[in-house]
């Protein structure tokens, strides 16, 4: 379990309170730096997520919140289960987060805690066990990718050559549907909807659900994402 309250780290001077950072509304929080969390950064950071006040770690070990504190991140160190911590971290402010904890246990309870604090923010999860998904839909979050299964779809889908459709069908932990919009989605934006949409067919055109085209959800569209 983690260690409970704010670690100080010396001569790690980025490493800061969010109040003293600026954070602010539409901001991505990735709790957890290890392998998982790492890759998820750079991602971000690449595509521009990640600039000054935009991009969050939540890390509780010294070494790697020195680690992201050295790639630019803004760091808080604490532990992700404190409800204190995550709250200080600028949660109820945020628009995303992605928890990454060793421990699947870990998970659900981070998971859980997150969700107390905001209704609004997405919450996208990594798994290690495929079993503990439901667990975590239960605890609230708005996906789950299972890493056993993203490792072994990868390798299947090279000798396949499936398309994108079937491919996130696999990659994804459980229950990807299609489904017609409900009356309160129609005109609101694709990431408000809930359960989540991964993407919006139109006009016979399947578009990811980030895709600047697709502007307010429209009563004809199809939403694939997670079952009810």
């Amino acid at each position: 379990m983690c260690d409970r309250g704010r670690v100080e780290l010396p001569g790690t001077s980025r490493l800061r309170e969010p109040a003293q950072s600026g954070v602010h509304k539409a901001m991505t929080i990735v709790v957890g730096y290890g392998r998982t969390g790492a890759s998820a950064v750079a991602a971000l950071a690449a595509d521009g997520t990640g600039f000054p006040g935009r991009l969050v770690v939540l890390e509780r070990r010294p070494e790697r919140a020195a680690a992201a504190s050295a790639a630019g991140m803004t760091v808080v160190v604490g532990d992700a289960t404190d409800v204190g911590v995550l709250r200080q971290a600028g949660v109820p402010l945020a628009e995303c987060l992605i928890v990454t904890c060793m421990e699947d246990a870990t998970t659900v309870l981070v998971t859980a805690r997150i969700r107390r604090l905001s209704d609004a923010v997405r919450v996208v999860v990594a798994v290690r066990d495929p079993e503990h998904v439901a667990a975590l839909r239960h605890a609230g979050a708005d996906l789950v990718v299972a890493v056993s299964r993203v490792t072994g779809g990868l390798l299947a889908l090279s000798v396949t050559g499936v398309d994108a459709a079937h491919a996130a069908r696999v990659l994804l932990a459980e229950g990807v549907h299609q489904r017609v919009p409900r009356p309160g989605e129609v005109g609101v934006p694709v990431r408000r909807c809930r359960p989540m949409v991964l993407a919006v067919v139109r006009d016979g055109i399947r578009h990811w659900s980030n895709d600047p085209v697709l502007g307010v959800i429209r009563a004809d569209d199809v939403l694939i994402g997670w079952a009810e």
